[in-house]
């Protein structure tokens, strides 16, 4: 939850739900995967406008105006992400996203992205 009553959370075939009352109700936001294929595994809203997916198949994707509209991020990997996390560091926004298999990390406000694949898992990042 970005704050006591905007919230959301995702669920399968890349469903994102809303909530903007403190989860009494909800409603489905479109993630732009019209075939719902997408197998988001974790979400993460720095604020009540910016936020991140991650999922199978080296998924992230980010959005900046409360998940109205996604914009696709290339992982540089090929591996399930099962979590993500951020903070800011000195103005910038480090982050990191994990899963069998290996790591995706960035420096650079989540635009580039490095692959560490094969270095083991890191199914629990919070």
């Amino acid at each position: 939850f970005a704050s006591s009553s905007v919230g959301w959370v995702v669920g399968d075939s890349g469903k994102i739900l809303y909530t903007s009352d403190g989860g009494t109700t909800w409603s489905i936001q479109d993630n732009g995967d019209t075939r719902g294929l997408l197998r988001v595994q974790d979400l993460t809203f720095l604020s009540s406008t910016e936020g991140w997916v991650a999922g199978a198949g080296g998924l992230l994707c980010h959005t900046t105006d409360g998940a109205a509209t996604w914009a696709w991020q290339n992982s540089e990997a090929d591996i399930d992400l099962a979590g993500i996390s951020f903070a800011r560091f000195a103005g910038s926004l480090v982050g990191v996203a994990g899963g069998q298999g290996g790591t995706v990390s960035t420096s650079f406000d989540g635009e580039t992205w490095t692959s560490s694949q094969g270095c083991g898992s890191s199914n629990d990042i919070q």
